[in-house]
């Protein structure tokens, strides 16, 4: 692209900038494309993604897929989505070592919602949910230590969950991921903290088991509750901290965090040991705590 010389000394700086502008996008935009492809190629396994449309912008470095259609391979369903955004995605050998990328306005209607559609329904939502999935990872090489940062799952008037993630002795090397997930059992949990963030869905599912057992609000709190104590399964694994910040959620559901701080790493094999001893025995082996906003 030529811009006009005396065009450019005419309007001064502001040309310069122009220039600056309209060259580097074409740059950003080459650059951002091979990190949206490399981004899509990368998926390509688990999932088909059609799009009409890409934009880069110049000053984020940011390229994003417009109107796009999601199917699992090996599945008729197809999810249509409003963009996929790639802010980051490195790789070193063939192995993803950062990836920061979204999925926005993933359309759930009655179709992919299946035997759910009733129960949404029921809780009053009506017409398609839009749904968000955004994922912040990286991966060090060297240290084999993985760090998922967050990996966010919402949609609007439902609510957000955010997962971050830390483990080591990760080999994502093609020999070891040929083996996967078995591979995963020389793995280190160091810890994780899980958090969620209500926009209505905990506070339509009172109020529709409420009406359901014909009492009120109110009274169907009391009961959960209660149930915390008398139900002989639950009490077994909660202590009385844990029962009470439940409770503080259970009467106030704006949101909670359940954090896994285990004092030393933790094989993988020996949380899979410790899930065949149930509830108690994970929450005792990873230091799982509760606690309500």
């Amino acid at each position: 692209m030529k811009m006009n010389k005396k065009v450019l000394a005419g309007v001064g700086a502001a040309g310069g900038a122009i220039a600056l502008i309209l060259g580097g996008q074409v740059l950003v935009s080459h650059a951002a494309t091979k990190e949206l492809d490399k981004a899509i190629a990368e998926v390509a396994d688990y999932v088909d993604i059609d799009y009409q449309k890409v934009e880069t912008s110049f000053f984020s470095r940011t390229g994003r897929v417009k109107d796009i259609t999601l199917s699992p391979v090996g599945s008729n369903e197809q999810y249509k989505a409003d963009e996929l955004v790639v802010k980051k995605y490195e790789e070193k050998d063939s192995i993803p070592t950062a990836v920061n990328m979204a999925i926005k306005g993933i359309q759930l209607d009655s179709a992919l919602l299946g035997n759910d559609t009733d129960m949404f329904k029921e809780l009053g939502y009506e017409g398609d949910i839009s749904m968000n999935i955004a994922t912040d990872y990286a991966y060090e090489a060297d240290q084999q230590a993985l760090t998922l940062k967050s990996v966010k799952v919402g949609a609007d008037q439902l609510g957000d969950f955010d997962l971050n993630l830390h483990l080591e002795k990760v080999d994502l090397s093609e020999e070891m991921m040929a083996s996967f997930p078995f591979s995963l059992l020389s793995a280190e949990f160091h810890g994780a903290k899980i958090t969620y963030k209500d926009d209505s869905f905990i506070t339509r599912m009172f109020d529709t088991a409420a009406a359901a057992n014909g009492v009120s609000v109110e009274d169907f709190k009391k009961e959960a509750i209660a149930s915390l104590k008398d139900d002989p399964e639950i009490a077994a694994v909660l202590t009385d901290e844990q029962r009470q910040e439940i409770e503080k959620f259970i009467n106030n559901p704006k949101g909670f965090a359940i954090s896994m701080s285990p004092a030393e790493p933790v094989p993988f094999s020996a949380v899979m040991t410790a899930s065949a001893g149930g509830p108690t025995a994970i929450a005792e082996l990873l230091a799982v705590q509760f606690k309500a906003d």
